[in-house]
């Protein structure tokens, strides 16, 4: 009879080199026939993404005759809104091995993980369609749906605007444009300088662009971007794009189109949730289809300790990079 053991990790305390060999053998099998890459899963990635400026994270692992077997963490952020701060927690990193499957292990290992929630704590996900239903039993909701946008075709170098600049940290500047854009009435993950220095600074694979639009030495909207393959074509991907009016948005798109020219990628790639969508159309991107989509990402969740939350009818924005998270 197999012995099968729960047990709730925190982040410093996680077994990454068995956690890591998880995470890769059921990544590859899903995914070997597309080619993606997946040199990312490393023991230094995880023990980077699960220990963010918030806090540390959580990882819920079921061990079948004491093997680590199926695993679903999760780890904290700031989240704003015209309430104030909030705590939020993202489920993320979902795997159970073939041995596992059909033993309702993912239901096991997130109600683990909800049940170590404090009260009015969101808890939140990006799945996709496939996995909608599974996570509405579970008493989620979709909050926004995530859009894909594209600038299909990148044929010249426009001139930089000189109000651009490019910076190699972020700081003051970036925390006083925050409260700014927090005065706009949206929900979402609190852009502060300690959250995207840790994001996009320490990230241990992954070197990014941050590009600021500055008048007056204040900082008006800022793009953070990156190349990324996406099926044997190269793209430049916009991972944050924020600022304070759609014109000066309007704005920075350009300069993306610019910077994706500079760098000889000919597609530039955003995923954003319905926010001055007239910016984006008019600097020539286009919103694809989700039923062409082969993962149509959504946001969901819930408040936990209280499910008629506003929080969760409320002006979301959310932005998706190169992996699932705002």
């Amino acid at each position: 009879m197999t012995r099968r053991r729960e047990e709730l990790v925190s982040a410093p305390n996680l077994d990454y080199p068995t956690f890591t060999k998880v995470q890769y053998q059921v990544f590859h099998e899903l995914v070997k026939a597309q080619g993606a890459d997946l040199s990312y899963i490393t023991e230094e990635f995880y023990r980077w993404k699960y220990n963010p400026p918030a806090g540390s994270g959580k990882t819920a692992v079921i061990y079948l005759d004491d093997e680590m077997s199926a695993v679903n963490s999760m780890y904290p952020f700031q989240i704003r809104s015209p309430f104030g701060l909030h705590k939020g927690w993202q489920s993320c990193d979902t795997a159970t091995m073939p041995q596992a499957r059909g033993q309702g292990c993912f239901f096991s290992c997130i109600s683990q993980l909800k049940s170590s929630l404090a009260q009015e704590a969101l808890f939140f996900g990006f799945p996709n369609q496939n996995s909608k239903r599974g996570f509405e039993k579970l008493g989620w909701s979709v909050w926004r749906e995530v859009d894909t946008w594209v600038f299909p075709l990148v044929l010249a170098r426009n001139p930089q605007p000189t109000s651009l600049q490019e910076f190699e940290k972020f700081g003051e500047a970036v925390d006083h444009l925050n409260l700014q854009i927090a005065s706009q009435g949206l929900t979402y993950l609190d852009r502060n300088a300690a959250y995207l220095n840790w994001r996009y600074l320490q990230h241990p694979q992954v070197k990014y662009r941050i590009l600021a639009w500055v008048e007056n030495e204040q900082w008006l909207g800022f793009v953070v971007t990156r190349e990324a393959q996406v099926k044997g074509r190269r793209f430049l991907f916009i991972m944050e794009l924020w600022s304070l009016t759609p014109e000066l948005e309007r704005a920075l798109l350009s300069a993306c189109v610019s910077v994706a020219a500079q760098q000889k990628l000919r597609h530039v790639l955003l995923f954003d949730s319905g926010h001055n969508d007239w910016a984006k159309w008019s600097s020539g991107f286009l919103r694809i289809p989700r039923r062409f989509l082969p993962k149509r990402q959504l946001l969901m969740g819930e408040v936990v300790g209280y499910s008629n939350a506003p929080l969760q009818h409320m002006n979301w924005r959310t932005q998706l990079g190169d992996w699932d998270a705002f």
